[in-house]
């Protein structure tokens, strides 16, 4: 009986180190022991990731208190689960950003995957304090294999691209999803603008996107051609 108290123990205590203590999801280290492997065939990662941002949060720290913000990251952690009712790998990256792996079969309906998981945070608001507060996610969505890569694509390469999407459904102002559909990885160069510097890397055309707004699920809005 002793033993199985301290197997029992040993359990949860593993259980509750792999889990972000505010939303209950998977902490950073649980999810990349879980989908690290995935690269490691001769076609690299393959599957979507999703990286997700809770807009303007500081803001919402500022004008409301940190548990109002606490509030929020609990809600949109509980909504994702919602809207993500696929496999799924989904975790707490860090601060206001949120990370989940999709399996290859989600792929083909990225778009209205993306207005869902948006929808679903935004419909209602979220009450903190008495205050009912708006919520708003950008999204960054990269599906793998992804076209115009040199070479299969590692762990670490993949969370810098679906961090470029983000970043440019950030600077299309927020509030929608991006889907990155296409790189110009073809040199040394243009491969370290792409890990390095975002803005250049739109700049010179070295990423084709698509945007997907909140409100409609319609993909739009697509990037000029690569150069």
């Amino acid at each position: 009986a002793g033993t199985q108290r301290l197997r029992g123990r040993s359990h949860r205590l593993r259980w509750l180190g792999g889990r972000d203590p505010l939303t209950g999801l998977a902490n950073r280290r649980r999810l990349m022991d879980r989908v690290e492997g995935r690269a490691s065939g001769p076609q690299g990662f393959t599957g979507g990731v999703l990286m997700i941002d809770v807009d303007h949060f500081k803001r919402i720290n500022d004008e409301h208190g940190h548990a109002a913000g606490d509030a929020v990251l609990a809600a949109v952690a509980r909504r994702l689960r919602q809207a993500l009712a696929e496999p799924v790998a989904l975790c707490r990256w860090g601060g206001e950003e949120f990370l989940a792996v999709l399996p290859d079969a989600a792929l083909a309906r990225l778009p209205d995957l993306l207005a869902r998981v948006m929808g679903q945070v935004a419909d209602e608001p979220v009450l903190a304090a008495g205050v009912a507060l708006e919520v708003r996610l950008s999204v960054g969505a990269v599906a793998f294999p992804l076209a115009g890569e040199a070479a299969p694509v590692s762990w670490d390469t993949a969370l810098v691209r679906a961090d470029l999407a983000l970043y440019t459904a950030k600077a299309l102002g927020r509030d929608q999803a991006v889907i990155l559909r296409e790189v110009q990885a073809d040199s040394e160069a243009r491969r370290r603008v792409l890990a390095t510097d975002f803005a250049e890397a739109r700049g010179q055309g070295l990423v084709a996107w698509t945007a997907v707004p909140r409100q409609s699920g319609v993909a739009v809005n697509e990037s000029r051609k690569l150069a």
